[in-house]
């Protein structure tokens, strides 16, 4: 079986690599019936399912690839303590999280929750693999902006910076996704303020690391100049809805009042 996957395996990155999705589909379905026919309870079998169901997510087939996710899940549970524990949890932490994704493209968005929760404290287990935790709070972090529980995506934002940087030092890439996740997050929500310092650190390390005409450079700084941008125009607001606020509660206003309050 793990011989027939690997070969298969290799085939269907090749597929990915050239930008072949069809092909790669095609490949994987194909692989995933042969493997199931072979050996219907196997971990090929889940690795199988993941990737199609990851193929499945980048075609927007969310609710398929959700069924992948589901079959994966139910998979892992009958293979029980007969794998390895940390293979187990490898495949266990891919099959949440795309579990979680197919939910939240649905706009299921308390029922990704779970999954995604699942995930953060399983890959917080495996601390020799902190890109997981990372990734997996990211995906809670998204989950929960796109609900309107805005703090709490704040806050899964935050931890991943600061695991991030334990894990990889002050500069790295994840970090500065992180911060830009973090820094967007703020801007659509009007913490202009609050936004700025994740917004900078992230223009800096990507700049660093990818230099200053890579496309993730320019987008680091596109976010910083909409933030400072609008906390200007906040600020020239300000005066002129303090004579209006003024204004209102004395029943009364003058427009030399707000244009004097405007210059």
């Amino acid at each position: 079986m793990s011989a027939i996957h690997k070969a298969i395996r290799q085939s269907v990155y090749d597929r990915l690599e050239g930008g072949r999705l069809d092909e790669a589909e095609d490949l994987c379905r194909e692989s995933l019936l042969i493997l199931e026919e072979l050996c219907p309870v196997h971990v090929d079998v889940v690795t199988a399912l993941c990737r199609l169901g990851w193929i499945l997510d980048r075609r927007r087939a969310w609710a398929e690839a959700l069924d992948c996710a589901e079959r994966a899940r139910e998979v892992l549970n009958e293979l029980g303590s007969s794998i390895p524990a940390g293979q187990r949890e490898s495949l266990l932490l891919d099959a949440l999280i795309l579990h979680g994704v197919a939910l939240r493209q649905l706009g299921r968005y308390r029922h990704a929750e779970v999954p995604f929760q699942q995930a953060v404290r399983l890959a917080e287990v495996n601390h020799e693999v902190p890109e997981l935790l990372i990734s997996a709070c990211d995906h809670l972090a998204l989950n929960y902006r796109l609900a309107g529980n805005f703090e709490q995506a704040v806050c899964l934002y935050g931890l991943a910076i600061l695991f991030a940087r334990r894990a990889f030092g002050e500069v790295n890439a994840l970090t500065a996704t992180m911060c830009y996740h973090l820094a967007a997050l703020q801007f659509s929500r009007g913490r202009f303020q609050d936004g700025l310092t994740p917004a900078r650190q992230s223009l800096e390390m990507r700049r660093i690391l990818l230099g200053p005409t890579h496309p993730d450079a320019l987008s680091a700084e596109t976010v910083l100049n909409q933030l400072q941008t609008a906390m200007e125009k906040e600020a020239k607001a300000r005066p002129v809805l303090s004579v209006v606020r003024s204004a209102t509660m004395a029943n009364t206003v003058t427009l030399s009042d707000l244009c004097s309050a405007a210059l």
